[in-house]
């Protein structure tokens, strides 16, 4: 298992716990204070989504944004997505907009920590 994902025993979190949702038009993301060194994600796409390859899709899209955006979240944080049905209309640049917009609207995302690219397509 990766080390970046959630592993299925710590998916069930007690709810006492700190956690922030926010909602985006094409997913919904709840963050938790990490319980690890490094931040974790787990993408959660309902069967009604579509075909195996619709979900597959969707997850790998979100798991490399990511991926790419992990050197700029603000300390450890286990994320988890809950993908709607609005993403498949939209492109990568657009889910990485949609993607860079949540984390900051959760405060978690630090632009000026080393070499974010504004320019950079996927994650603009």
């Amino acid at each position: 298992m990766a080390k970046d994902t959630i592993p299925a025993r710590d998916f069930k979190r007690n709810k006492e716990e700190k956690a922030t949702r926010l909602k985006a038009r094409c997913f919904d993301v709840v963050f938790y204070p990490g319980k690890t060194e490094t931040s974790r994600f787990a993408v959660v796409v309902r069967k009604d989504y579509g075909s195996a390859v619709e979900r597959n899709k969707a997850r790998r899209r979100l798991k490399e944004l990511f991926r790419k955006s992990k050197p700029w979240l603000r300390g450890s944080f286990d994320i988890i997505v809950f993908v709607r049905p609005e993403l498949k209309k939209l492109s990568f640049q657009e889910m990485g907009r949609e993607w860079i917009k949540t984390l900051r609207e959760g405060g978690i995302f630090e632009e000026n920590h080393g070499s974010y690219n504004k320019n950079d397509k996927s994650l603009s």
